[in-house]
Order: C-alpha cells, then sequence, then structure tokens
C-alpha cells in the first residue's frame, strides 16, 4: 500500500467502531425478533448463522486476496459497509415474509434455506469488512482489534436503550443506519484522489444519502400509527397480525427481552386459568388481552374501585389459597394484567406485594393514562410494585409473608423449545423455591399453579416433585402433611404449607372446592388421584425424591440450578413414544419441536468454524435477569446493589387492620362503563 493511498487514521477507526457496533446491535435484536415471530430456539439459530456469515466473510478475503489487494482499502471497505447497511434491513424484511414451520416436507426446507441465506447476507458483507480491516491496515493489528471490540461491547449494551425507545424492526433500520455511517467514515479516510473517485458515483450508490434515506425510513416506521408499520412482522407463532380485523393492536411496546402488545378492550366472559363451573356463563366483565412475544398471554381486567367489579376472580382456581383464613399480607410473583393482585384485594389482604420482571407491565399500571385508569391498581390501599427478577428480590428481602403466590409464570418460551433461554426458569428450582419459602411466615402459604393434563402427570408432577424436595431441603419430614393439590380441567393448583396443614385448613380447602366443583388431586387426609404422585410425596430424602421421579418417560426429577429445565422434560431418547401419542396437555407438547432443533443448534456451533474475531462469542443477547433498570429513581438497600423500580400506592405507609371479610360475598360483577375512557380504535 503506498503512503498516498493510506487511509486516515481517525476517520479508519472510527468506522471500524461503527462496523461492529452496528453488527452487535442488529445480532441481538435480530434475535429478539426471531423470539417473537417464530420461536426462542431462533436465537441460537440466529448466533450460529452469524458465525457462520461472517466466517463466509473472512473466507472471502481469503480466497480473493489478490483482488483486494490491488484495489483501495478504504474504497473496498465503504462498499462493503455499505453493502452491510442495505442488507440489514433487507434481510429482516424477507425475514418477515417468510413461513418456516418445523415440518417433514420440501417447503420446510427451502424456507429454512431462504431464511439461513437471507439472515447471513449482512454478517457476509461485514466479515469482509473486519477481515480486511484487521489484515491490510496500516495501523497496529492491536488498536484496531482493540476498537473493534469497544464498538462490539458498547453495541451489546446500546441494545437495551435502544430497544426501550423503538421497536424491533425500527432498531434494525437505525443499525443499518450506523453501517452507513461506517462507510462514510470509511470513504472520509480514503486519499484526496479515492474521495473524488468516491463522489462520482451516482447518488444512490454514496452512503451519505443511503444513510439519510434509513434515517427517515425508521422515523417514520417509528412514528405510524400502530397496526400500519411499513416494515412490521407479519406471522407471528402462526398467526396473521395487522390483517385490518377488531382483533389489530391498538398498544405495542419492545424491551430487551419481550414484545408486550394490547388489544382492544371488551365486554366479555373473563379469562380465567381454571374457572369453576359455578360461576354464571351469563358474566361478563370489561377486559384486555396482553400478548407476550406473541403467543403468551395474560389479562387485563378493569377494577372500578368496588370488590362487585373483580368478584369473578374468587371462582378462579389459582385463588384456592386465599380461602385459608389469617392471610394479612401477601406477595404476587409475577404481576402481569395485575389479576393476582385483584385477587389478594377481592379476598381482604391488607398488605399486598407485586414483584414483576418487565418493567412495560408496571408502566401499564402505573403511568399509561389510558390503562392505569383501566385496571386502576393505584388505588388499592397498600399495595407495593417492584420491577425485579423475584428470585433475587425474595433473596434479598427481609420481609415476611402470610402468602406467596405464582400463578402460570412462564411464557411459551418455557418449553423445552426454549428451555435454555427464559429468565423464568430460575423460579422454578429447589434453590428459587428455598428462596421462597424463607419470606413466608413459619405457618404461611406458598401456592403455584401449572398446567394439568387429565391423563398424565408432566408439569404438575413435577410441580408437586419439586415442592416435596423443597420441603425435603428445609427440614420436613413427611411432606405429603404439608401439601394440597386441587385441579379443574387443564390446570392444577398447589397449596404449600410451611407447617403441616391442620383440619380446619384442610375443611377449608376441601369445602371450597366442592363449593366451585374442582377436585382434589392429592392432600395429606386422602389418597391421591395418581399412584406416581404418592410415590414421590412419600419420599423421605431427595436421593429416593429423584430416583422415583426418573421413573417415568418424562422427566420429573427436582430442577435444581445446576440443571435449571423445569418445563424440558422429554427425555431425547423417548421423542418416539411422545410422537406415537403419548403427550399430555401443557407445554412437553413443545418438547419434540424444541429438542431436535436444539441438538441441531448444538451441533452447528461445533462444526460451523468461530469467526475471525472470537471476541464476538462473548457479546450475547441481554439477560433480562441482569438488565439494569430505574424509572423512578428508587433505590434499593445498599446490600442489594441493584436498582428496581418501586411503586407504593396511597396508604402503603401505614398499616392497616385485618380484614374481617374474608370470604366476599357471591355476586355478579358489576362494570361501570361510563367511567372508561378509550382509546382511538377501541370499543
Amino acid at each position: 500500500m503506498t503512503s498516498s493511498n493510506t487511509p486516515r487514521r481517525l476517520p479508519f477507526l472510527s468506522a471500524v467502531f461503527l462496523i461492529t457496533f452496528s453488527m452487535l446491535i442488529f445480532q441481538i435484536v435480530q434475535t429478539r425478533i426471531l423470539s417473537v415471530i417464530a420461536w426462542y430456539y431462533l436465537a441460537f439459530f440466529a448466533i450460529s448463522v452469524a458465525m457462520l456469515g461472517m466466517t463466509i466473510g473472512a473466507v472471502w478475503v481469503y480466497l480473493w486476496r489478490e483482488r483486494f489487494q490491488q484495489s483501495s482499502l478504504a474504497v473496498t471497505l465503504s462498499n462493503f459497509a455499505l453493502a452491510t447497511a442495505l442488507a440489514m434491513p433487507a434481510s429482516v424484511t424477507v425475514q418477515f415474509c417468510l413461513v418456516t414451520p418445523i415440518s417433514l416436507s420440501l417447503t420446510t426446507v427451502v424456507s429454512w434455506s431462504l431464511l439461513l441465506i437471507a439472515m447471513a447476507a449482512p454478517y457476509v458483507f461485514s466479515g469482509v469488512v473486519v477481515s480486511l480491516a484487521l489484515t491490510r491496515s496500516p495501523f497496529p493489528t492491536g488498536l484496531v482489534y482493540g476498537v473493534d471490540l469497544l464498538g462490539a461491547a458498547l453495541g451489546c449494551v446500546a441494545v437495551i436503550g435502544l430497544l426501550n425507545v423503538v421497536d424491533g424492526p425500527t432498531s434494525i433500520v437505525l443499525s443499518g443506519a450506523i453501517s452507513g455511517l461506517s462507510a462514510m467514515a470509511f470513504a472520509a479516510s480514503a486519499s484526496s484522489e479515492d474521495q473524488k473517485r468516491l463522489e462520482s458515483r451516482s447518488w444512490w450508490q454514496r452512503p451519505a444519502p443511503v444513510v439519510a434515506a434509513l434515517i427517515a425510513f425508521a422515523l417514520l416506521n417509528s412514528l405510524v400509527p400502530i397496526g400500519t408499520h411499513p416494515m412490521r412482522p407479519i406471522l407471528v407463532k402462526n398467526t396473521i397480525e395487522g390483517a385490518g380485523g377488531a382483533d389489530d393492536a391498538v398498544y405495542e411496546r419492545w424491551n430487551s427481552y419481550s414484545r408486550i402488545v394490547a388489544m382492544p378492550s371488551y365486554i366479555q366472559f373473563p379469562a380465567m386459568w381454571g374457572a369453576s363451573p359455578k360461576l354464571s356463563s351469563d358474566t361478563r366483565v370489561s377486559e384486555i388481552d396482553l400478548s407476550i412475544d406473541g403467543m403468551a398471554g395474560t389479562a387485563m381486567f378493569h377494577y372500578d374501585g368496588t370488590r362487585d367489579s373483580i368478584s369473578f376472580l374468587q371462582y378462579d382456581l389459582v385463588n384456592l389459597a386465599y380461602r385459608l383464613p389469617g392471610i394479612h399480607k401477601s406477595a404476587v410473583i409475577g404481576v402481569g394484567g395485575g389479576r393476582d393482585l385483584m385477587s389478594a384485594h377481592l379476598f381482604g389482604v391488607s398488605d399486598i406485594t407485586g414483584v414483576e420482571l418487565n418493567p412495560i407491565f408496571i408502566n401499564l399500571h402505573t403511568r399509561d393514562p389510558f390503562y392505569s385508569n383501566f385496571s386502576n391498581l393505584t388505588t388499592i390501599p397498600n399495595l407495593k410494585l417492584h420491577v425485579d427478577d423475584a428470585r433475587s428480590w425474595f433473596a434479598s428481602t427481609t420481609e415476611k409473608f402470610d402468602l406467596v403466590q405464582m400463578s402460570m409464570i412462564d411464557t411459551w418460551a418455557a418449553t423445552g423449545a426454549g428451555a435454555f433461554s427464559l429468565s423464568e426458569n430460575g423460579l422454578y428450582t429447589l434453590e428459587g423455591w428455598r428462596a421462597f419459602l424463607k419470606a413466608i411466615n413459619d405457618h404461611g402459604i406458598f401456592t403455584v399453579s401449572r398446567w394439568y393434563a387429565p391423563d398424565d402427570v408432566n408439569e404438575t408432577g413435577r410441580m408437586i416433585g419439586l415442592a416435596t424436595g423443597a420441603l425435603l431441603d428445609v427440614g420436613v419430614k413427611d411432606a405429603r402433611s404439608h401439601l394440597f393439590v386441587a385441579r379443574a380441567e387443564h390446570i392444577a393448583t398447589l397449596v404449600l404449607s410451611k407447617s403441616p396443614f391442620t383440619e380446619e385448613q384442610l375443611r377449608t380447602l376441601n369445602d371450597a372446592v366442592l363449593d366451585l366443583g374442582f377436585r382434589v388431586l392429592l392432600a395429606p387426609n386422602q389418597p391421591p388421584e395418581s399412584q406416581l404422585l404418592a410415590t414421590i410425596t412419600e419420599s423421605r430424602n431427595l436421593i429416593a425424591l429423584d430416583r422415583t421421579a426418573d421413573a417415568p418417560y418424562l422427566d420429573l426429577r427436582v430442577p435444581t440450578d445446576n440443571r435449571p429445565f423445569f418445563f424440558n422434560q422429554l427425555r431425547f431418547s423417548d421423542i418416539p413414544k411422545a410422537l406415537l401419542g403419548h403427550l399430555g396437555f401443557g407445554v412437553v407438547a413443545g418438547n419434540p419441536v424444541g429438542d431436535p432443533v436444539e441438538v441441531l443448534d448444538a451441533a452447528a456451533e461445533r462444526v460451523i468454524p468461530p469467526p475471525l474475531l472470537p471476541a464476538r462469542k462473548h457479546c450475547t443477547a441481554p439477560n433480562a435477569n441482569s438488565a439494569s433498570i430505574s424509572a423512578t429513581g428508587t433505590q434499593d438497600s445498599a446490600d442489594r446493589r441493584r436498582r428496581s423500580i418501586t411503586y407504593q400506592s396511597p396508604g402503603s405507609s401505614r398499616r392497616r387492620t385485618a380484614a374481617t371479610h374474608r370470604r366476599t360475598p357471591i355476586d355478579q360483577p358489576s362494570v361501570d362503563q361510563s367511567s372508561l375512557r378509550l382509546p382511538n380504535g377501541c370499543r
């Protein structure tokens, strides 16, 4: 390289920083988008494709090294950086147009091949840029490599803030614009002769107009009304979105680990986990359906300040434990749409705490003008809301509760297809339940609800096994006397008492189950429906428990932090049995889909050679557990060393006497529609 063609130092290093900065933003946002439109195992597929694409770019540089040596370095880098800028939004647009099912067909092979090509294209071009910058740069390799690492690291951090401001597709367009800025910086580093050559090109071949167009498109895509985005997913979890029907979303918000969509409010029969057959079919409530990543859902009910408006919640099996006497202080793991907090208030609990991982839900309940007035959670006295990982919060709190509730806390990521990527898995381990039990009074209650299959034990069996293991772990000799499980059609609710159930408590629970039309699955004073459950609860130590739980074709052993895969219950060797019809209801049905794909991903990561820059392996998507978020500026105690959002309702600072009405009279819910202010598009 002649001295006249030597690139300028500062623009060149700035360009290297920008290209790696944009690539890490693109890679992480792409895993988030794939988690929305497809399934969570594709996050690992995306990482493998990134490694493949950058390796292809590096091999391209090696095989065509003579041609690359004959051309100007700055011009070549600018051209490939510009190609990366255009390939980023084009890649995701193609992904939005593809249907990628898992089936034995030629169509599946073609669609996945097209997906692979579309996903890899930006990485191929950026791989060329990074390879040339490292191997042909006149500057010290350590300096260029250090700038590359800095850009990649800051790109990982930038995703958290970016997705809190704009949606996923817009973030992709902005990452393309940043790559375009890299092309501009490489062009600025060129010699005067090369710059004249670049300026002589057509306007559409120059970086500046491309960057301007991408920024303008990003603004358009983020500012238009919900459902009219030019660049948005069409097929989400095999469901068409934005078809122009009444179910089109009226609210959408992204962050680094979720996409929350709200539908219009409706007057309808309430969506409940385990509805009692005694609930009148004429019951109608005002409800908003909230979708998490296109499949998992929660409901937000309208609370008008009176218990009558939420009285239907007493018919839900998940609230069975609230009928026990002496529950004055409770905590809810997973606020979601707020139904569990409303349930606690309905049953007269005077001190309520909610812990929610996702700040979007808390913002809806406390800050959004429409949704905060719809749920009215902030009007519940002595309500405290915390944005934090539940396990971390319970492990560090000094508070003691009469009851802790965890109802259906998972998303559809929590199948075998996503068992390695969901933070909620930490809630279903022996160590996690140890932290929850620590925060419960000596005579307190821990209640958990999971899927139930009438002809199989699957999730319910593992939940009961985990409950038995948690009790054995704290020194209980006879776990059976501490466990009560009732079931509805497809939901089972565990009521775990730290002390053995009294006759009065068992009578209360049995009467409630009988009154509501549910069935007892397991109780200290009667034989269980399943002999396997009886054997599990009769185990006297963890070794015997794991031996018993390992006997059926499903893996029901107690999950631990070393093996925290509560939802991954199907052994790989038993997948043929499951495909022959031995599957039960619940997330076990996702295992035959997820397990083979995860194996293929693992194989791909071993076959595909690593990229030129090994540091890429360390830049992974932000974990929800480690996200540092603060909206109110509330600082937790120094020993926790984390920031969290804390909300306290009016009156939280003063103690209230325990409620005297433990059982609210059964009345038809009354919803005052005159108090609702619906946004545009709602009906």
